[in-house]
């Protein structure tokens, strides 16, 4: 920027325009979140689209050696509090996608399960319909 540019080379050669200088009154930031790592250090960066956590699982029941489809699974916070509620899909499956990491807990089939994505995302595997 010294030389007379009038953004950096990164912003100026980013072939796909996925990256943005500029005042911040003057950029589109709906939706964006800071990037934590450089609060308090007088440096900005925004981000669109931050990948979240996931929880995801399958409920099968075993006796009868197949999957339930259609069964619902709610995802509840630590207070207990109902974050997202879903179907499981023709293949048992749920997806609790883009989650902020934190531990939840599963409720499914008479079920209750820790699920503690702070640190990484989670497949709870195969579950047990009672």
């Amino acid at each position: 920027m010294d030389d007379g540019w009038t953004e950096p080379r990164c912003v100026d050669s980013c072939p796909t325009g996925a990256l943005s200088f500029g005042e911040e009154g003057e950029l589109d930031l709906e939706g964006a979140e800071p990037l934590e790592a450089l609060a308090g250090l007088g440096a900005h960066a925004w981000y669109k689209n931050l990948p979240k956590r996931f929880v995801a699982g399958c409920l099968v029941d075993f006796d009868s050696r197949e999957v339930v489809v259609g069964a619902e699974a709610v995802l509840a916070d630590e207070s207990g509090a109902e974050v997202a509620r879903m179907a499981t899909d023709d293949f048992g499956d749920f997806l609790f996608d883009q989650v902020a990491p934190a531990a939840y807990t599963v409720r499914i089939a008479s079920r209750e399960l820790a699920a503690d994505v702070r640190e990484k995302d989670l497949n709870l595997g195969d579950i047990a319909a009672q």
